[in-house]
């Protein structure tokens, strides 16, 4: 968990590569059964930093992640790749298969409604016109408001990428 947190602190603070080398330098250190998957899935969210989708996305769907939460992790990872990459129509599946994933597990109260709530604003976002400016406000207010919402600086940098359209 500690090589997840500093792969995802340093990518928030955009030291892509000190990350990359870290991944290279400390995976080797890793128990030999967590390993492999450890490190592919931290590969693809740095591919995703990068935005390198198609490598990211190859790694996210060849490699099985058994961390519940890593899990969540990559399917929301899957989701943002989908939805940069405009594919739609795999979103909308990917979107019901993730409620289904997350009815099924024993998540807590906390990551139920987290994730409900990025599944209803994805929905809404990719249904939304992009002529709908009042609609684009109103969406912009209620992801301001929602709580939880761990996604919330991506789902508004998509609604302030829509209106410069």
């Amino acid at each position: 968990f500690t090589f997840n947190n500093i792969v995802a602190v340093g990518i928030r603070l955009g030291y892509l590569d000190a990350v990359a080398g870290f991944i290279s330098s400390y995976t080797p250190l890793l128990p030999a059964n967590y390993r492999e998957p450890t490190s592919q899935f931290n590969q693809a969210r740095l591919y995703f930093a990068k935005q390198d989708y198609d490598r990211a996305r190859h790694i996210l769907l060849t490699t099985e992640i058994t961390d519940l939460v890593n899990d969540l992790i990559a399917r929301t990872l899957l989701l943002k790749i989908y939805f940069e990459q405009g594919e739609y129509d795999i979103l909308e599946v990917h979107l019901e298969r993730l409620r289904g994933f997350v009815g099924r597990q024993e998540f807590s109260h906390y990551h139920r409604e987290n994730y409900g709530n990025i599944i209803r604003v994805v929905r809404q976002l990719i249904t939304l016109a992009p002529y709908d400016k009042s609609g684009r406000e109103q969406l912009r207010v209620k992801i301001g408001k929602m709580k939880p919402l761990t996604e919330r600086e991506w789902l508004l940098s998509k609604i302030t990428k829509m209106s410069r359209h």
